[in-house]
């Protein structure tokens, strides 16, 4: 056989600064932001508050000038650090199909991964799943879509999420609860009790929050020993990987929008006023023009367009962010119209592709904005995804309550309820007002609710 070298050109997307910045500014609530401009309001200084009582002129004229600037810089092929317009292009859509996350429990995990055997691509990949967790560890979109929609190769979606999920906390990146405990169950290193868990866990989770042990035995196959150390294992795992993160990083949230009524019509305010507006240091953006600056050494001329570079891309992202904030709550509204005007028993079904179509966005780029922001409204404060609403289909075939909706509906049942009533029982009384829905959606909502299951609630009222 003969051996040869071959030279192959591949387009790979890292994890440039940048990148990094664009995906912070996404996943920061209101707080966060702050106090991350004010951090590089400290640190950069080509940036500058956009004072009340200057001279009108000047901001429009500051504007055009730092949007040539990093005009300039975009297309100069000389600057170290600076991408290339198809580059850019490539950046900004990983950009958009990068979730909010948990900063801590992501920088903990990033720690670890360092440490692995993952190779540096694949530690690429790690990151931007890493950038797509929730509050509670998991991630909100499928990771092999998460990393085409990123530039990358989805084949390695797989192995670096299990790598992942290995990691302290264990069961992070898993894209559902039900997935993690799987994960989380997959680590024990009693084989057995660790399989019989993972079975009980895909198969039987219903019957496992109904506590029907017996019908787990009768249907499983497992005798009532195996069984019930699978259940103490199963017990032992974590439902939120990330709690013990997610406590110490929130401790009260200020809403990004308002949603009020104005002459009878709900209509959205940002929230943002004082969050301080940004403009560029016209005296340190004359200097990259001055003859001096040619004469400096190469170092300082890269600090200087550099900082004014991270300047001007603060203030762009800064602006993009608040417009398809506006743009989606508005969307939001639209749809959901009823809730703002009638409460949370209105909700109606909705999806992230119905948004998304409606302003021509990407489907992901919804799912990020939405992601850690949060609306006040006359009936509360509503994280974003709240109004996500997966509907259950009438008798009739069509698509009109919210599961949010099943959910007020169940509880107020079992809050009126003379006797306990089943699952199967509330099941039947939901069928008889037009609504289908299994037994087993029945046990998963009142789950959510966190109401016990009938016998747990007959034996309360016995006492």
């Amino acid at each position: 056989m003969k051996q040869r070298l071959v030279q192959k050109q591949v387009q790979k997307l890292v994890m440039t600064q940048d990148l990094r910045q664009s995906i912070e500014l996404l996943q920061y609530s209101s707080l966060e932001l702050k106090d991350r401009i004010e951090q590089e309001m400290i640190e950069n200084p080509f940036l500058e508050l956009a004072e009340a009582d200057v001279n009108a002129e000047r901001p429009a004229r500051e504007e055009a000038d730092y949007a040539g600037e990093a005009s300039h810089y975009d297309d100069a092929s000389d600057y170290s650090g600076m991408p290339d317009r198809e580059a850019s292009d490539r950046k900004q859509q990983a950009i958009e199909n990068t979730a909010a996350m948990a900063p801590g429990l992501a920088a903990h995990l990033l720690e670890q991964i360092h440490l692995t055997d993952l190779s540096d691509e694949e530690q690429s990949v790690a990151e931007v799943l890493l950038s797509a967790l929730d509050g509670q560890g998991l991630l909100t979109e499928d990771p092999a879509i998460l990393l085409q929609e990123s530039g990358f190769d989805s084949r390695h979606a797989e192995k670096v999420q299990r790598v992942i999920a290995s990691l302290d906390p264990p069961g992070c990146a898993a894209r559902t609860v039900q997935q993690s405990l799987i994960f989380q169950a997959e680590l024990h290193p009693e084989k057995r009790v660790a399989g019989d868990a993972i079975l009980l866990l895909r198969d039987f989770l219903a019957e496992l929050e109904d506590g029907d042990r017996q019908l787990i035995i009768d249907r499983s196959g497992l005798s009532a020993e195996r069984v019930e150390k699978a259940i103490e294992l199963i017990r032992s795992l974590e439902p939120v990987p990330a709690r013990h993160f997610s406590q110490q990083t929130v401790e009260y949230v200020v809403p990004d929008v308002i949603v009020m009524e104005i002459d009878g019509m709900p209509k959205v305010f940002p929230n943002d006023s004082w969050i301080p507006d940004l403009r560029i240091n016209e005296d340190y953006a004359r200097i990259l023009e001055a003859e001096a600056f040619r004469t400096m050494k190469t170092e300082d001329k890269d600090y200087l367009r550099n900082r004014m570079h991270s300047a001007s891309f603060l203030i762009r992202g800064l602006k993009q962010r608040r417009r398809t904030l506006l743009r989606t709550m508005n969307a939001i509204v639209g749809f959901q119209e009823e809730f703002f005007r009638r409460g949370p028993g209105h909700l109606k079904p909705l999806n992230l592709r119905m948004v998304a179509e409606e302003l021509s966005l990407h489907e992901s780029t919804v799912s990020r904005i939405t992601s850690n922001k949060y609306v006040q409204t006359r009936w509360g404060v509503f994280e974003l995804k709240y109004f996500f609403a997966r509907g259950l289909k009438k008798l009739d075939g069509v698509e009109s309550e919210s599961s949010t909706s099943i959910q007020d509906r169940i509880r107020i049942l079992i809050e009126s309820e003379a006797e306990p009533l089943s699952d199967q029982a509330i099941a039947n009384i939901l069928k008889k007002e037009g609504i289908r829905i299994a037994r087993r959606t029945v046990a998963k909502y009142r789950g959510i609710l966190g109401i016990p299951v009938a016998e747990s609630r007959r034996s309360h009222k016995k006492e």
